[in-house]
C-alpha cells in the first residue's frame, strides 16, 4: 500500500510473467488518480483492487469512477452490513466485482446474495 503509482505500474509489470490473477491494494487510499493510471497501465488479463482501508460509501463511489477490477470493502470498517449492501450495488451498475476484505460472518450472509461477488476471502 505504500507504493508510488509508477513503482506499482513497474511491479504489475514485472509480475506479468507469472500470471497474476490481481495487484491488491498497492497504493494508499485516496490516490484516486493513482489508481486510475494503474488500471489504464496494467497488464491485460491483471486485475486491480482496492478497498480493505476505505471507510465511507461515497469514498467507495469515487474509488468505483477509477475502473479498478475489484472493490474490497471491509464490512467491519466501510460503515456495516448496510453500506456493505450499498457498495455491491455501486459496483454491480460499473460491472465491478466485490470481494470483501477479510470476510467474517458477516460479510459471507451477504455475499452468498451478490452476483457480482465470485468467492469470499477467508
Amino acid at each position: 500500500m505504500s507504493q508510488d503509482v509508477n513503482y506499482a505500474i513497474k511491479l504489475a509489470h514485472a509480475c506479468a510473467p507469472y500470471n497474476l490473477k490481481w495487484i491488491e491494494e498497492c497504493l494508499p487510499p485516496q490516490q484516486y488518480e493513482g489508481y486510475r493510471e494503474l488500471k489504464r497501465s496494467a497488464p491485460a488479463g491483471m486485475m486491480v483492487t482496492s478497498g480493505e482501508h476505505h471507510g465511507t460509501l461515497q469514498s467507495f463511489r469515487t474509488l468505483s469512477e477509477t475502473g479498478i477490477d475489484i472493490m474490497q470493502p471491509d464490512v467491519g470498517w466501510c460503515g456495516g452490513l448496510t453500506t456493505l449492501v450499498e457498495i455491491a450495488a455501486i459496483a454491480k451498475a460499473r460491472g465491478q466485482l466485490v470481494v470483501p476484505h477479510g470476510s467474517s460472518v458477516y460479510s459471507h450472509h451477504a455475499v452468498i446474495t451478490f452476483t457480482n461477488t465470485p468467492f469470499s476471502e477467508f
